[in-house]
């Protein structure tokens, strides 16, 4: 499909979301990751952000990284949505347009973030009860980590750990390569996480790959899931980490890399503890779970 066909979707989309997008040169939009969606979401909530969320729709008239375009918008669609429906933020906050202007503002003052908490109601039946935690398989850094160490690290730990709790493992089993996995370094440690069916009780929930099967319905299902969870834990940055840190109740994750600037004094209030060492981020996964 060419780029006018995609543009007749889009249009039809966003009808049926009962939305009326305009053209416009000359506004500069934001960043439309899931993370990016959520975290400004939450300024806008918090009055962190007063200004309005540009969403430039011309990005989803060619396949968004290998995958297709109007899943993909759907799917941010739902969620802006019900990110709407279910907390104090006004649509009229959302600016859907297209632009030949393609900058985009990434900038999001996550330092000045005191309240992390967003709601989203799930009407499912994923509902579990016992005490668990969830081991998140997504690993995201950049060129300066070494990812050979790391899953030997946590290949590692996964052998010997023996937790109090039932364990989920959730996300994706492999990821595909594309533009974003080869600028972000995007990788998974799902090999390694199975090894820790060796000494505990192991709910493997993962798909094999998320981006080419998005589906909101069950990013609402492991929503459920992270806000009941005694503890999420995350090896990396990304959507994993930012709906952890957003519905979970008490997160433990690592990267070392400062490209986002998160105030870890206000992150441990909200019970979500930063490491910046895989080691320092393994005793205190051994210490609490």
């Amino acid at each position: 499909m060419d780029a006018q066909g995609y543009t007749k979707k889009i249009v039809e989309l966003c009808t049926k979301y009962h939305i009326s997008p305009t053209c416009n040169n000359q506004l500069t939009s934001h960043a439309t990751g899931i993370g990016d969606i959520l975290f400004r979401t939450l300024c806008m909530k918090n009055k962190i952000i007063t200004d309005p969320f540009n969403i430039n729709l011309t990005y989803f008239t060619t396949p968004y990284y290998d995958t297709n375009p109007i899943q993909q918008l759907e799917f941010r669609l739902e969620l802006i949505m019900d990110l709407v429906k279910f907390n104090d933020v006004s649509m009229n906050m959302f600016h859907f347009f297209f632009s030949t202007n393609k900058y985009i503002n990434q900038y999001i003052p996550y330092n000045s973030i005191h309240d992390y908490k967003l709601y989203l109601n799930d009407n499912s039946n994923n509902i579990d009860n016992s005490d668990y935690i969830i081991f998140h398989t997504k690993c995201r850094h950049n060129s300066t980590e070494d990812y050979r160490f790391l899953k030997l690290k946590i290949e590692d730990f996964c052998v010997n750990f023996k937790s109090k709790y039932k364990i989920y493992i959730m996300g994706e089993r492999t990821f595909s390569t594309n533009d974003e996995t080869k600028w972000h370094g995007i990788t998974t440690v799902y090999n390694e996480l199975l090894k820790l069916k060796q000494n505990n009780d192991v709910n493997d929930i993962t798909i094999e790959n998320i981006y080419n099967n998005l589906n909101y319905s069950n990013y609402k299902s492991d929503i459920n899931l992270i806000q009941n969870a005694k503890c999420n834990i995350c090896f990396g940055q990304g959507g994993q980490l930012c709906t952890s840190l957003i519905f979970g109740n008490f997160t433990i994750f690592y990267y070392k890399i400062d490209n986002v600037d998160l105030n870890d004094e206000y992150l441990s209030r909200n019970n979500h503890f930063h490491c910046k060492t895989i080691t320092s981020c393994l005793n205190m996964i051994q210490n609490t779970c």
